[in-house]
């Protein structure tokens, strides 16, 4: 019995150090802003990963994230084009990141068009969205992308481009 005492005693000890015992009450913790530091690491990832898209989508560097593979298979890239009456849509499956800027370079002119990407929006239920403040003729605008996870880590499904016209 009394090395029950002494065990029991000594845990309440530990836990009050740690601060566990300190902890909020359920009411207190609803209350309580999210800070930044407490928000999952699943979704500072994914934000991670659509910040690097838009960075490298607005340089024309999409390439350079093929290092890191953050795709399964293949990449879907689906262009909205406005520019006629009723709506175009392309869609095209690419291996490599490469390939979508080689395709995109591909169709470059002198005078553009331009690569937008915007400010993230947000990233819920496996769809970033980017927000545009105004959109020009003869620009492309990172729209949105679509990812997925696996084994904890978000990958690219897909990517929206829309031509702005």
């Amino acid at each position: 019995m009394k090395i029950k005492s002494v065990l029991l005693a000594t845990l309440m000890l530990g836990l009050g150090l740690t601060g566990f015992a300190q902890s909020k009450t359920t009411s207190e913790a609803r209350r309580a802003e999210p800070s930044r530091a407490h928000r999952s690491p699943q979704l500072q990832t994914i934000e991670a990963l659509a910040n690097a898209v838009a960075r490298t989508w607005s340089e024309g560097l999409l390439r350079s994230l093929d290092s890191g593979r953050p795709y399964m298979g293949s990449v879907r890239v689906v262009v909205e084009s406005q520019a006629g009456e009723p709506a175009m849509v392309w869609r095209k499956t690419f291996r490599t990141l490469a390939q979508v800027d080689r395709w995109f370079k591909s169709r470059e002119t002198a005078d553009g068009p331009a690569r937008n990407s915007g400010q993230l929006k947000r990233c819920s239920k496996g769809v970033c969205t980017f927000e545009q403040e105004g959109m020009l003729h003869n620009n492309l605008y990172l729209k949105k992308i679509t990812y997925g996870m696996s084994k904890g880590r978000p990958y690219i499904k897909a990517i929206y481009i829309d031509d702005g016209a």
